[in-house]
């Protein structure tokens, strides 16, 4: 992850968040409802502290970068965050979501923080006494405990948390990169920034065509994909770039023809 340090994902150390709130676990005097049984008030218990469990903390403390933008200034000056990925599917949500980019995908992150405050306050309630153990360690992380909810789309649209975490880690691979090389500190983070999107697009597809293969039994036909494409110059709308973009991949597949140089392979003629 750049060098940042970081708990749990990827060459985290550890590279699990488990234990984040064990000590007011131990506080805890959990309670069967009524007419619950001992499975099902097991199962509630396993669910109710899970939830707490995000799938990244980074630390950001002694992390400097030059020329950081205001927010990610305030990520700085949080110093370490929870974070917890999400991804949508495709279904009504996306109907009812706002006409903007990516807005069903942040209305998804910014539950994330708040279901991470609810259930704070619901293992609180089950702590004897007015204290607030859990409440209270989640607010020592972040900005008053804004638990970060970097969201992925159905269509790879991301959210705005996902594109603050790729511009805080293109500005730390560029503040490296100047320190060797002589470049403008603007154009190694544009470059760098530019390589992150497409590594995680190109991963986010891959995951997404897999995803749909595995459960291509239960997709439902008909629909079509919403698109995502800016509108190009000459009448040219995103719908149509979509089909022009799938007709040249399947003529580069079906004709086993180099697109690029529209020469026929040897033997393929």
């Amino acid at each position: 992850m750049a060098g940042i340090k970081h708990k749990g994902g990827f060459r985290g150390r550890p590279d699990t968040c488990k234990g984040l709130f064990g000590r007011e676990c131990l506080r805890l005097k959990l309670t069967p409802r009524a007419g619950e049984s001992e499975g099902d008030f097991q199962v509630r218990c396993d669910r109710l502290l899970n939830a707490l469990i995000p799938d990244i903390i980074i630390d950001l403390f002694g992390t400097e970068l030059k020329d950081p933008t205001p927010r990610l200034q305030e990520l700085l000056d949080g110093r370490q965050h929870l974070i917890d990925v999400k991804t949508v599917i495709p279904g009504e949500g996306y109907r009812r979501a706002a006409a903007s980019v990516a807005a069903h995908a942040n209305w998804r992150q910014a539950e994330v923080a708040k279901g991470y405050a609810r259930k704070a306050r619901e293992c609180d309630a089950a702590v004897p006494g007015d204290d607030t153990p859990f409440t209270d360690k989640l607010k020592s992380y972040g900005t008053e405990g804004r638990v970060l909810g970097p969201t992925v789309g159905c269509w790879c649209e991301t959210s705005s948390d996902f594109d603050l975490l790729v511009e805080l880690i293109a500005h730390v691979l560029a503040d490296k990169e100047t320190s060797v090389v002589r470049m403008a500190h603007h154009q190694a983070v544009a470059r760098q920034r530019q390589k992150l999107v497409a590594d995680f697009g190109v991963a986010m597809h891959i995951a997404w065509t897999r995803h749909m293969l595995d459960n291509r039994e239960l997709v439902v036909g008909g629909g079509t994909q919403p698109s995502t494409e800016p509108v190009r110059a000459g009448g040219l709308d995103g719908s149509a770039a979509a089909e022009e973009r799938d007709n040249f991949h399947r003529d580069a597949h079906m004709n086993d023809r180099n697109h690029a140089s529209g020469a026929p392979r040897p033997g393929c003629e």
